[in-house]
Parts: structure tokens; C-alpha cells; sequence
């Protein structure tokens, strides 16, 4: 009896081993059909490389799963977003490159024969092309399967990303056997980000890194906005004067904005590296100071304008200071101060208008991060252009740069002939619309007791500012209204000032905010 018990309880051990032996084996066992997968960011016309195009190995195919951006941009640059169904070229132009954002896939036979396979789609919002550029569409039939027959084995496909994954991983392929049975999957992501907040306005608070910016924690950039561009009064962003080197005096004037995105899905900068750039285009006018004439500054366009690749960034630098671009529960940061500095010496009257685009960029995980000092296009836009404005309308004071809103803005004076008055006194001057914009001085008559004024060309009308017996002069021409007080110390025979008028055409308007200007209102 024993031995009959032994017997049985062996057999039953061998048939178990057995099991096990054939489980591994198949465990092991390659199918004769694979699918190999591919990063996006690649340009796989031309063999371009923009940070992508790495074959996943076969333990992270599915694991990690291929990365690419979601095709809502437009990089060949004519216009129109890449994934519309009716955008099936996007072929390199001089406004843009071949498509780059599309993973490539090859259903793959390693040995044997098979009559077809079959790819499934489980999920993900997707369309599989022929093309590398999107020509030849196929679709998937109602069971969301494609059927390939043997004889087309190997076949490249390409997978397109249409919109940002709601998931990491959420791109899910299957491919079958003829039994329906799976022998091989892979997954993708496809990224993307947002603007969520804009502080653009003059504002006390929030300070980055806390509150509602807790999720802004690069110290360089908290600094930056917390200390060094905030005004001697408080202002964090918006348009005025501010400290610009830190300290406790303001040194410059203009915007400051910061701008939060959010990438897309939950988790995308585990996978990707995101950089935020901007372009801007611009008109730059200038009064120098004694003369009438305006002068025109350099002036700079959008690239797209000037037959450069529209995802070309014109205003940035290796500097990395003004960003975070390290995903804090999903949310990286910009910010930007286009100013002057409040001592501003060279003109009497400054006039720009400058648009901006920021936008987001994204390179594969694992390559070097994005630091371009030459502004070359790399990687692929993942976010809609954000447009924003400075609109800067300035003149000289006597003693720092002003804004200077009116219709025609005076200067604070100086001395003529570079000779300082004697007495010091103050000037009060303003303009109406009725001014034309020149050079104008004003000279002191000791024995008749008068100011005289006089344009650039000789006495205007011989117009004569009279003692007003209260301690000043008054007089009016040509639309100016001038009132000379006298000081603690008496001016003196030919005391001389100089001061300029600039007449603009338009309302003129010293601002930063969102959304595009026109440049030719000056």
C-alpha cells in the first residue's frame, strides 16, 4: 500500500514540474509577429532628429510606452492645425518642418509565416497613416481593428496623437493573431499643456512659491519675481515702476507678467522635458533730446514673418532664470519684465510697441535639457501660442523717465547751451492738442522782468511770459501752458532752459496685457 501511495504521489509531482517546465517555455517563447514602436519628435522623411525617434525596447514598449506631443500645433507653418482630418501633407515649407510628431510603428515579422495579423485599437483618440508626412489614412473597421495581411509584412505605420492623453499610457494597440489571440501590445502618451493663470496686472500678491504659486519652487525664479522686479511699494507684476536689481529704490519701468501652464496628462513631465519660450515682434521709435524729427530704432519681426520657422523662438536665452520648467504637480512657470531703465539718458521721448508669443516646447526624457542661446527650433510646440503686449509711452522729467499718456507729452527742461540757470526756480509746463511737437526754450529778461519763449526757428510771436506779482510767470502759446515759480534763489539775466513737445496722432497708452496691439500706434 505504501508503495502504490508513493507512486501516485510522484506521478502527480512529474505531471506538475511538467506544467511548470511548459509555462515557462511559453512565457518565453517570441511570436513570430512583433511590433516594434518609436518616439515621436522626429522628422522620419527626412531623418531629422528633434529629440525623438528611439525604439522602445521591448520591457518598455508597454511599460513606459512611446512618448510623442499631441498634434494640436502647426509645424509645417501654413496655417492650419496638423490634426485636422483635412491636413494630410504637412510637408516642410519655409515657415515650417515636415511633421515630426507622429510615433512610428512597424508590425514586424521575425520568422516563420502568417497568412494576416491584426491591429486593435483598445484606446486612445488616434489615426494610423501610411505616410510619415500623414498621407494614406487607414482606418480602423467597427471592431476598431485593422487587418494586415502576411504578404505586407513588415509594415510601417505611423500613429498620430490627435489630442493630449487623458492618461499616461492611454494610447493602448493590440496585435492579433489570425485566432484573435494577443501576441504582442504597445502603449503611447500623447503630451500637451495650457495656460491655467495669468498675473499680468498690478498686483500685491500672490508671491511665487506660495499660496495659489505654491507650485512654483525654482529659487532663482522665486527670487526673481518676489525681490529683484518688485516695486519699492510693493507691486509684484503689472505695469509701472519697479526695483529691477533689487534693493529698495525702483530702477526701472515697464511690465512684468508671469504666466502658469499646466502640462497634460497627469504626470507628463516623469516622461518628457518641457522648456518655455517665447517670439516677439516690434516697432521702436525715438525723440533724441533737441531735436524734432522722430528717429526710427531696429525693429524685429515674428520669424513666420520673415520666412523663418514659425516655431522659432526670437527672445530667449540660455539664461533659465526667468523659468520653471520642472513640472511641480503639473504646473511650470514663465515670467517676463519687459522694462527701461528709469535713468534712460540717450532720448526726450521713447515709443515701442512689441507682441509676444509664449508658448511651450517638449523634448524627449533623457536628452539634454532644452538650452538654446542660438533660438534654434528644437523639439515640438505643446501648447497654443499665448499672446500677450507692452505698449511703452515714455519721456524724460527733469530727474528720471515718465509715462507720457497725453496726446502731446512735454519733457522736463534743462539747461540751454548747456549752461545751468542761476536760479532755481521750477517750470510747469503742459500741453494741449492744439501742440505741435518741437524744441522750445525759454529765456530770462532781467530788466523787463519777462520769460521770453522761443521755438526752434526765433521768437514765436514774440510771445512774453509776464510776472504774474505772486511769485511766477504765466504766459500760453501754441497750445503750451507755462508757469514759472521763482525759488530761493533769484534767476538771473539770460537764464535759459530747454524743454521738447511730442505731438502724437494717437492716444497714446503705457501698458502690458494679454492679446496682441497694433504697432503703428504711434
Amino acid at each position: 500500500m505504501k508503495k502504490s501511495i508513493s507512486f501516485i504521489v510522484l506521478f502527480f509531482i512529474a505531471i506538475t514540474l511538467s506544467h511548470s517546465q511548459t509555462d515557462v517555455v511559453r512565457a518565453n517563447f517570441e511570436c513570430d509577429v512583433v511590433l516594434d514602436i518609436y518616439n515621436g519628435l522626429y522628422d522620419w522623411s527626412s531623418g531629422t532628429e528633434y529629440s525623438g525617434g528611439q525604439l522602445l525596447e521591448s520591457g518598455e514598449k508597454y511599460d513606459v510606452g512611446a512618448r510623442t506631443v499631441a498634434n494640436k500645433n502647426d509645424t509645417d507653418g501654413d496655417g492650419l492645425i496638423d490634426n485636422s482630418l483635412s491636413e494630410t501633407s504637412v510637408v516642410a515649407s519655409a515657415l515650417g518642418r515636415n511633421e515630426v510628431d507622429l510615433m512610428k510603428l512597424v508590425v514586424r515579422q521575425k520568422s516563420g509565416t502568417v497568412s494576416m495579423v491584426k491591429l486593435k485599437k483598445i484606446s486612445g483618440d488616434i489615426r494610423m497613416w501610411t505616410s510619415p508626412t500623414k498621407g494614406g489614412l487607414v482606418n480602423f473597421d467597427s471592431n476598431n481593428e485593422i487587418v494586415i495581411d502576411g504578404s505586407e509584412l513588415d509594415k510601417t505605420l505611423y500613429i498620430e496623437a490627435i489630442n493630449e492623453s487623458s492618461s499616461l499610457q492611454d494610447i493602448e494597440l493590440h496585435l492579433l493573431d489570425e485566432n484573435s489571440k494577443v501576441i504582442d501590445k504597445v502603449r503611447a502618451t500623447g503630451v500637451w499643456s495650457m495656460v491655467e493663470d495669468v498675473y499680468i496686472t498690478k498686483l500685491y500678491s500672490p508671491e511665487a512659491g506660495s499660496g495659489e504659486l505654491s507650485n512654483l519652487n525654482y529659487s532663482k525664479l522665486v527670487n526673481h519675481v518676489n525681490v529683484t522686479l518688485r516695486s519699492a511699494d510693493g507691486q509684484l507684476y503689472g505695469f509701472g515702476e519697479h526695483r529691477s536689481e533689487g534693493g529698495t529704490e525702483n530702477k526701472t519701468i515697464g511690465g512684468r507678467m508671469l504666466f502658469e501652464f499646466k502640462v497634460l496628462p497627469d504626470g507628463a513631465g516623469d516622461i518628457v522635458n518641457f522648456d518655455l519660450t517665447r517670439q516677439k515682434e516690434g516697432l521702436r521709435k525715438a525723440i533724441v533730446e533737441g531735436v524734432t524729427d522722430i528717429t526710427d530704432l531696429p525693429s524685429f519681426q515674428f520669424p513666420s514673418d520673415s520666412n523663418q520657422d514659425n516655431e522659432k523662438p526670437n527672445d530667449d536665452t540660455s539664461s533659465i532664470f526667468d523659468e520653471d520648467f520642472i513640472p511641480s504637480d503639473n504646473y511650470i512657470y514663465v515670467e517676463d519684465p519687459p522694462s527701461k531703465p528709469l535713468y534712460f539718458e540717450d532720448f526726450s521721448f521713447i515709443m515701442e510697441r512689441v507682441n509676444f508669443k509664449d508658448f511651450v516646447r517638449v523634448a524627449i526624457q533623457g536628452r539634454p535639457p532644452i538650452v538654446d542661446p542660438d533660438q534654434n527650433t528644437f523639439g515640438s510646440r505643446a501648447s497654443a501660442f499665448k499672446e500677450w503686449s507692452v505698449s511703452f509711452n515714455f519721456k524724460k522729467g527733469e530727474n528720471k523717465l515718465e509715462v507720457d499718456n497725453d496726446i502731446a507729452g512735454v519733457t522736463g527742461v534743462r539747461p540751454a547751451f548747456g549752461i545751468a540757470p542761476e536760479g532755481n526756480g521750477e517750470f510747469n509746463i503742459s500741453a494741449n492738442a492744439t501742440a505741435t511737437s518741437s524744441v522750445w526754450s525759454l529765456t530770462y529778461l532781467e530788466t523787463q522782468n519777462q520769460w521770453i519763449l522761443l521755438d526752434n526757428a526765433g521768437i514765436l510771436n514774440g510771445t512774453i511770459l509776464d510776472w504774474n506779482s505772486v511769485d511766477s510767470w504765466v504766459g500760453s502759446a501754441d497750445g503750451l501752458s507755462i508757469v514759472i515759480t521763482q525759488g530761493s534763489i533769484d534767476f538771473k539775466d539770460l537764464d535759459s532752459v530747454e524743454f521738447d513737445v511730442y505731438k502724437s496722432n494717437n492716444q497714446k497708452l503705457s501698458k502690458i496685457q494679454e492679446g496682441h496691439i497694433n504697432l503703428n500706434s504711434f
